[in-house]
């Protein structure tokens, strides 16, 4: 069976989608019609202040600022690649846990190598905080 490449792309869309579906508590699970009209729903128009960035060009940063949100299994993992390009091309000018603990090995590793990131911690809303920094571009 031939199909065109834009067929096979709705089918594995409708595929996708089926397998990925949450089941209903009744036995008779999902309709393919049903999957299908979910998936021809029409997208959203696009508020005219928006621009897509298809085609977007801006000059490369020398040196990226990173300002870490949440230092647990994740955050330290990101902590530690992000330190790896100190200082040629990448610096961590704020960290930021809720809990003051899961700082201090981080910042522990950051200062070893001479980075100086500001800390915020202990508020709920100390992110916001950080967020507002103007020496962050990550």
């Amino acid at each position: 069976m031939h199909h065109k490449r834009r067929s096979f792309i709705k089918l594995s869309a409708v595929a996708a989608a089926w397998l990925g579906l949450p089941q209903p508590n009744n036995a008779q699970g999902y309709e393919l019609d049903q999957i299908k009209r979910i998936l021809e729903r029409p997208t959203p128009k696009r508020p005219d202040s928006q621009q897509p960035v298809f085609n977007l060009r801006k000059n490369p940063i020398s040196q990226v600022k990173v300002a870490l949100l949440g230092l647990g299994n994740r955050g330290t993992g990101q902590a530690r690649l992000v330190n790896a390009l100190y200082p040629e091309k990448a610096k961590i000018t704020a960290i930021c846990d809720l809990r003051e603990a899961r700082i201090a090995p981080t910042l522990e590793a950051l200062t070893a190598v001479g980075q100086k990131p500001a800390v915020y911690s202990g508020r709920e809303d100390a992110w916001m905080e950080m967020c507002r920094r103007d020496d962050v571009d990550l």
